[in-house]
């Protein structure tokens, strides 16, 4: 059976399409470049969930997990409390072909006009049946790796959204420091970020602040906040004092994935699955992928206790005499004493 012809447009043609008001029922997002695919599949759904109701209208499924069929079923679902509906099928790349795809594509010959079915995968082939009955049904953008231009304009912008400006020297180092990955791209502007850096930053400061800790990193540090291996955060907390880094700089870090772990917890406390909590606290899945391991090695209580300690160590480190790095290695070692068994 010959595949119909696949139209495809750009990221800046769907724009277009979008300022104009021109939305379709249906859309796929494909293409190595994950960072933009998720970033306007979450613009997507804000739009098509707006208003007071509108997050229980939202639902995901994956494509190497819910079948075909189970997919087909949601979207066709009616919206609650009126509005429209979400969904939002991410690693579209893992659906079955064959027989099993055929109840999804069946869906596709005739959507329903109150939802919004969103598809984004890691790679775009044309010749698939899915490709062409999405092209037919809706949209089809292809997220190509960006050449030199677009990457430092795409830096340049993804610093304004962190309220930072990397001169053009700058944005080259950094690319060069972590590669074209934007999402690691924008893993380390958080960084700057948080590191409190005023005016245009450039080339130097940017090797400094990125290159110096790419061993163990304020990053790593957080990521070691698993309650059933305390003596990772020690470790990794002792390694950067050992070496100089800034504790207040460090605490930063820690504290803010603190609150990302505790809302991500409130999110799977009330029933939603983990992947689909990551996705409602605004975490793209390189982040889900660290953080639901840790959201599950704590309960409530114990997520709470480590952010009012850390609450109390800040407050010591900014008014007691006993200066930020004793304060905060007080605080790590209260914790890690806290988590410790046996």
């Amino acid at each position: 059976m010959v595949v119909a012809a696949v139209e495809v447009i750009s990221p800046a043609q769907l724009r277009g399409e979008l300022k104009q008001g021109d939305f379709a029922r249906v859309y796929l997002l494909a293409g190595p470049d994950n960072f933009r695919i998720e970033k306007t599949a979450r613009w997507l759904r804000e739009k098509a969930l707006e208003g007071p109701m509108g997050e229980l209208n939202a639902a995901s499924a994956w494509g190497d997990e819910t079948p075909p069929a189970r997919i087909a079923q949601d979207a066709s679902a009616y919206p609650m409390f009126g509005g429209q509906r979400f969904l939002w099928v991410r690693h579209a790349e893992g659906l079955p072909s064959g027989e099993a795809i055929e109840p999804l594509l069946a869906y596709l010959k005739n959507p329903v006009d109150s939802t919004v079915l969103v598809l984004t995968s890691a790679k775009l082939d044309k010749r698939l049946k899915l490709s062409a009955a999405c092209a037919a049904a809706g949209r089809v953008v292809e997220f190509a790796a960006l050449n030199a231009q677009e990457l430092q304009a795409q830096v340049s912008s993804q610093a304004r959204a962190h309220d930072i400006q990397l001169e053009a020297q700058a944005i080259q180092m950094l690319v060069d420091l972590v590669g074209e990955d934007l999402s690691e791209i924008d893993q380390e502007l958080q960084k700057l970020a948080l590191q409190g850096a005023s005016g245009p930053i450039g080339a130097e400061e940017v090797r400094q602040l990125v290159a110096r800790s790419r061993a163990i990193d304020g990053f790593e540090l957080a990521d070691s906040l698993d309650q059933r291996r305390p003596e990772g955060l020690l470790r990794a907390w002792t390694e950067l004092r050992r070496r100089g880094a800034d504790p207040f700089g460090n605490a930063a870090i820690l504290s803010w994935r603190l609150r990302q772990l505790v809302l991500l917890q409130e999110l799977v406390s009330e029933g939603h699955p983990p992947r689909d909590a990551a996705s409602l606290a605004g975490l793209p899945p390189w982040q889900a992928r660290k953080l639901i391991p840790l959201v599950e090695s704590h309960t409530p209580e114990s997520l709470q206790k480590a952010l009012e300690g850390f609450v109390r160590a800040d407050r010591r480190a900014k008014s007691s005499s006993m200066g930020a790095g004793i304060a905060w290695d007080l605080a790590i070692l209260d914790w890690a004493a806290g988590h410790a068994t046996g």
